[in-house]
């Protein structure tokens, strides 16, 4: 027996971020090396590198690597760079028998494809290679447009966007 102590849908929007770690962060290097399954993950490095650490799961195993010394002399390595191999050879090896499957969202999450220039939601005339990005529902980003005096000028939630105040601009752009 076990007791939920986060919603389904916030776990999803975390594990989605952490998945941008192997895929786009400091732990990409698992990826150059030949881990290409689903997973998502976290690197650590303590302060003066004494530490590094990293804890990476795809939806069926879980596995967290450690390296330091117990004497606490530095490694001089990131996780990155001294726990996430380790990591990956393990993974390599121990999902090798699965099949490869995602991390399936539960219901109330929205995948929204997102401008990764301006993290605004992406459209054809956008970011050719826009990202997709996990929201929950109703907190996904809207268009805003930077011309459009009565609103906002950043990408907000829906509910932040109805409750946000017009900005004022003393000196509106030319041309409007």
């Amino acid at each position: 027996m076990f007791t939920r102590v986060v919603p389904p849908g916030e776990a999803f929007v975390v594990t989605h971020m952490l998945e941008g770690v192997l895929d786009a962060g400091t732990a990409r290097g698992a990826r150059r090396l030949g881990f290409d399954r689903p997973a998502a993950g976290k690197t650590g490095t303590t302060n003066e590198y004494r530490d590094a650490w990293f804890i990476g799961f795809t939806p069926d195993l879980l596995a967290g690597t450690w390296v330091g010394f117990d004497d606490d002399t530095p490694l001089d390595l990131s996780g990155g760079r001294a726990a996430l191999p380790i990591w990956t050879s393990f993974m390599l090896r121990a999902t090798a028998a699965s099949a490869p499957r995602g991390f399936e969202p539960p219901p109330g999450v929205r995948l929204v494809e997102i401008d990764r220039t301006t993290g605004q939601p992406a459209s054809a005339v956008a970011d050719p290679s826009p990202i997709e990005e996990a929201f929950l529902a109703g907190e996904e980003p809207v268009w805003s447009d930077p011309l459009d005096m009565e609103g906002a000028v950043t990408p907000v939630s829906r509910s932040a966007a109805e409750a946000a105040e017009p900005l004022d601009f003393a000196d509106p752009p030319s041309g409007r």
